[in-house]
């Protein structure tokens, strides 16, 4: 790894920081755009969840068209017929979002409760077995986070459908954008 030496402390920079220095512009524009688009889910919650839903079928339908290809193209091998259902399982689910928006994106909020909930429960088991290390009380935290937020999805399910997704989007965007926004300037700082 090269290393450069910064003028002002003598300590030796590592290539990421001077390409950082160098580029912090980029990452300045980058970290505005997502902080601006996080608004823009945030504004429109319900909207992002369409989008991100039928992004997802298109994805799905395009998967299903590729393995069924895939497995038309190499029909001597073995795995022939269960290339062709997991394509026509692919083709189906990505039609079912499509064809039903709604549906899916209440069904991807429903799966999205499960997820923080067997998550939580995870995160607070290995929080609790690792009690003797610094840090484990984070770790605790991010699990009973994750179980309260799988139960306000739940509990208010299928009315958090219309924004949880869009909301937990625009978040991280917004959260995703301030900290390049944060790192440009730090770098340029440096």
């Amino acid at each position: 790894m090269d290393m450069e030496s910064d003028s002002d402390y003598g300590i030796p920079l590592p290539d990421d920081v001077i390409v950082i220095q160098r580029y912090w512009g980029y990452f300045l524009a980058a970290g505005v755009l997502l902080t601006i688009l996080g608004i823009v889910a945030l504004g429109a919650p319900f909207f992002t969840a369409l989008a991100i839903e039928t992004l997802l079928g298109w994805v799905l339908v395009i998967g299903g068209i590729v393995h069924g290809l895939h497995a038309f193209w190499t029909r001597e091998w073995r795995g022939f017929i269960l290339g062709i259902l997991s394509g026509l399982l692919y083709l189906a689910a990505g039609v079912l979002l499509l064809k039903y928006p709604l549906h899916g994106v209440l069904t991807l909020t429903l799966l999205l409760a499960a997820f923080f909930l067997v998550e939580g429960i995870f995160k607070v088991v290995l929080a609790l077995q690792n009690r003797s290390m610094s840090g484990w009380v984070w770790l605790l935290f991010s699990g009973i986070l994750a179980l309260i937020l799988a139960g306000i999805i739940w509990m208010e399910w299928p009315v958090t459908g219309l924004w949880v997704i869009g909301v937990f989007v625009g978040i991280y965007l917004i959260f995703g954008g301030a900290s390049m926004v944060a790192f440009a300037l730090a770098a340029r700082n440096a």
